[in-house]
């Protein structure tokens, strides 16, 4: 929760030159794709009113390529107990904005991780197996025994994948899983569409209404 967050942090994506935290930003979140996308942009606007200053949440921005850069999108949001990137996803509708990483691409939140594809292929989603999660979530992309790999899939019962459309089921992916083998007790499938919305469901209470209950301060 945001309550349990301390250490107040603001900074900026890579080669920044500017120290200062942004009024407006150029770019927002605009994907209306998932059901996270909304939610995420929302998300981006409470911390905006908020002076991006709010203590324990971390906010990087994507800046634009020039010799004074300047924040155009944000880039990751992080606190204690989740972490949202923004990827490059949403240049489908706005194919003229490829360089745009505006829509959120990955979700990062206690014992689940969940990254989104703009093609609706995959999702990629990992269920945490360990002991502690707080300890090994740094490894989440590193499917090292402390998570488990499931991919969108037509069938429940095989990983078999259409393009442009997104699957009903989530199955155990093989390679992700580097011959991790499903256990007795892991679930054997999940609905697509569930999983997305019980995390779009964590970040709204989690995130976003603690947000909205705050009071901007200069």
């Amino acid at each position: 929760m945001l309550q349990e967050l301390k250490k107040p942090s603001v900074s900026f994506y890579e080669l920044a030159t500017t120290e200062e935290v942004p009024d407006k930003l150029s770019l927002y979140p605009e994907g209306d794709q998932y059901s996270v996308d909304p939610t995420a942009r929302e998300i981006v606007k409470q911390l905006e009113k908020l002076h991006w200053k709010l203590p324990g949440i971390k906010v990087e921005f994507w800046l634009s390529h020039e010799e004074n850069p300047v924040p155009l999108s944000v880039s990751s949001i992080e606190g204690s107990n989740f972490k949202l990137l923004f990827a490059h996803r949403g240049y489908r509708k706005n194919p003229e904005n490829r360089g745009a990483f505006t829509n959120l691409g990955v979700i990062d939140i206690p014992k689940k991780h969940l990254v989104l594809f703009d093609d609706f292929s995959g999702p990629k989603y990992l269920i945490y197996r360990g002991l502690s999660w707080h300890r090994d979530r740094k490894d989440f992309e590193e499917v090292n025994g402390h998570y488990f790999a499931y991919t969108g899939s037509i069938s429940p019962d095989s990983l078999r994948e259409y393009p442009d459309r997104l699957m009903p089921y989530l199955v155990p992916n093989g390679y992700a899983n580097h011959g991790q083998k499903l256990m007795p007790w892991d679930q054997k499938f999940f609905m697509n569409r569930q999983v997305i919305e019980e995390i779009n469901n964590w970040m709204n209470l989690n995130i976003l209404k603690p947000l909205q209950n705050l009071t901007p301060v200069r």
